[in-house]
């Protein structure tokens, strides 16, 4: 999201002041824009905010008419750019009461103001700006604290939060945090959090949190579910603490998707102890500067479902497994992790793609490996049609826990990485990569959600996967003609969504149920 610098372009739909202005006659309909400048201390690139251009008829539609356009080297991993155009169907238990607006000359003088002031199924609404030294708790349920139509920042600049938790507290029911900025968030405790959930059924959607001392800090709540989605993680982490980009203690189920996660450092980028995890079609890497943990921490077992991610560890990262299962207990009844469809990087002299610490059966179906390692580490691991490449630590056909033979179909290993550009973070596949065509059918009594429906596209978001061949591609993305290869001057645009335009899913889905 923030990531991209997209080169500036010719407008496909309407100038913004235009959709503005027809967005009173679209039922349904909220336009969301951003653009962003670059964080000013940020010596990665210097990338300034550009004109936001939408289809006002792809919006209709659900779907973003906007270029693809070319993105910078993903190394650079910078904060950015992004636009958005949504449908925005409010789940109809959140927001049924009445719109507070905070802005001078308006309801309310202070966003803490108008929280204090909500009832239940009210919306906090925030026109753009920058909200310097605000600390707010939300303890009404059913409610939404929106940013409207622009560029809205919590910017807690390191002053003092209220019980010293959190920028955003929250105590209530079934809440939806939308459209926000939240940055500088400082703790004595060293654990100083974007958002600190508290409360039930938190939904987080379309979020830019970074340079805080934690992103997401979830209390342990047994029946509490948490959705974070279309968002951002930066730098989130202190030197001398333990925090992590997003934790989640004891809870019943936490569901992260379509979202970019980078820079690293410290603690791990995703740690989480609930029951029931869904992580999928997101992009997670150290970076250059990044030097994580483990890239994913299921701290407590449980059951979990791993799909299209892209998951990347640093030549410098501080722990060698970027998936580790149950570290420290099976807390919960239910515990099993199926992985399908993912791309792990370990770039590290060495390490472990996968370490389980249980005596329960792991399940990787049609992943992509790159970079030397131990594919599994412990425990453990039924593997069906994998693949490995550029690992030079050993002799595959050698390796027992590869689950067969190198030609057996359960797992092959490849000499070259034949993807677009490891060093610049393109893990899409080139035209002679031997994975494509080479993913196993599922067994049926694995679970249906382990299909991949979409993949992950820069920009904190996802597209449609479409299967190009007579079996899918093993990894995250699917391979699709036309192919660039990709170069100083026209780098590479997103792999399989070259041609194909940007389709968006229905903003609100399944969120805060646990899943059966």
């Amino acid at each position: 999201m923030w990531l991209s610098k997209l080169r500036q372009r010719p407008a496909r739909g309407l100038p913004a002041t235009a959709i503005a202005a027809a967005s009173a006659r679209l039922t349904a309909i909220e336009l969301v824009m951003y653009c962003r400048a670059s964080h000013p201390t940020d010596a990665l690139l210097n990338i300034t905010a550009l004109p936001c251009r939408l289809s006002v008829a792809a919006c209709g539609r659900g779907a973003g008419d906007a270029d693809a356009g070319d993105v910078t080297a993903l190394a650079a991993l910078s904060d950015g750019f992004s636009y958005r155009a949504m449908l925005a169907q409010v789940d109809p238990s959140q927001g049924y009461g009445k719109t507070l607006s905070v802005a001078k000359g308006r309801d309310f003088s202070t966003i803490s103001i108008a929280v204090g002031a909500a009832q239940t199924g009210d919306i906090s609404s925030i026109p753009p700006g920058t909200y310097a030294g605000e600390s707010i708790i939300i303890v009404r349920d059913d409610s939404i604290l929106r940013g409207k139509n622009g560029i809205t920042t919590l910017a807690a600049a390191h002053r003092p939060l209220l019980q010293n938790k959190a920028i955003l507290t929250t105590h209530g029911r079934n809440l939806l945090l939308e459209n926000l900025e939240l940055k500088g968030a400082f703790s004595t405790a060293r654990n100083g959090a974007a958002i600190r959930a508290e409360g039930l059924s938190l939904h987080v959607w379309n979020y830019f949190i970074h340079d805080d001392q934690a992103g997401i800090l979830v209390a342990n709540r047994r029946d509490s579910t948490v959705l974070v989605e279309y968002s951002e993680f930066a730098r989130n982490a202190h030197r001398e603490g333990q925090a992590h980009q997003i934790y989640a203690g004891l809870i019943a189920q936490l569901r992260l998707r379509d979202t970019f996660i980078h820079d690293s450092f410290v603690g791990s980028a995703i740690k989480s102890r609930a029951e029931r995890n869904f992580i999928e079609f997101n992009f997670v890497a150290d970076g250059a500067r990044g030097s994580a943990n483990y890239t994913l921490d299921l701290s407590a077992g449980g059951y979990a479902l791993l799909v299209g991610n892209v998951l990347e560890k640093a030549t410098h990262a501080e722990h060698q497994t970027v998936v580790g299962y149950a570290p420290e207990s099976l807390t919960w009844q239910d515990n099993a992790l199926f992985m399908a469809h993912n791309t792990l990087v370990n770039d590290r002299y060495d390490g472990n793609f996968i370490t389980n610490h249980a005596a329960v059966e792991l399940h990787a179906i049609n992943n992509l490996f790159i970079g030397r390692g131990s594919i599994v580490d412990g425990g453990p691991v039924q593997l069906t049609g994998n693949r490995d490449m550029a690992n030079r630590r050993y002799a595959i056909a050698h390796d027992d826990s590869l689950g067969g033979s190198p030609d057996s179909g359960h797992h092959q290993g490849m000499a070259a990485a034949d993807i677009a550009d490891r060093a610049q973070l393109h893990y899409q596949l080139t035209p002679n990569s031997a994975a494509i065509d080479t993913a196993s059918p599922l067994p049926t009594h694995y679970p249906a959600g382990l299909t991949a429906l979409w993949q992950y596209r820069h920009g904190a978001d996802r597209i449609v996967r479409r299967q190009v061949g007579a079996l899918a591609d093993s990894g995250a993305f699917e391979f699709a003609a036309p192919y660039r290869t990709p170069t100083a001057a026209t780098p590479s645009a997103r792999g399989a969504d070259l041609t194909d335009p940007m389709t968006r899913p229905p903003k609100r889905s399944e969120n805060t149920a646990v899943q059966p």
